[in-house]
C-alpha cells in the first residue's frame, strides 16, 4: 500500500513539475489571475466591469460604433 501512495505521489509530482515548466500549460491560470486582478482594480478605482472598460476603450480607439461591431470586436453575443 505505502509502495503505492508513494508511486502515485512520485508521478504526480514529476507531472506538476512538466507543467510547471510548461508555458501553455500555465497560461490559462495566468489568464485566470489578470482577469481578476483587472476586475478588483476597475471596480475599486472606478467603479467599473472589465466588460464596460472594453466598451468604453472600444469607443476611445475608434469612434462611435454601433452594439454589432462592439459585438464583433470583443466576439461577444451583440445582445
Amino acid at each position: 500500500m505505502k509502495y503505492e501512495r508513494d508511486t502515485r505521489m512520485d508521478q504526480l509530482s514529476k507531472r506538476r513539475a512538466r507543467e510547471n515548466a510548461n508555458l501553455f500549460g500555465r497560461l490559462s491560470a495566468a489568464a485566470a489571475a489578470s482577469r481578476t486582478d483587472a476586475q478588483r482594480i476597475l471596480k475599486t478605482v472606478c467603479d467599473l466591469s472589465v466588460v464596460e472598460w472594453r466598451v468604453l476603450w472600444d469607443l476611445y480607439e475608434t469612434g462611435p460604433l454601433t452594439e454589432r461591431d462592439i459585438a464583433s470586436n470583443q466576439r461577444a453575443d451583440h445582445s
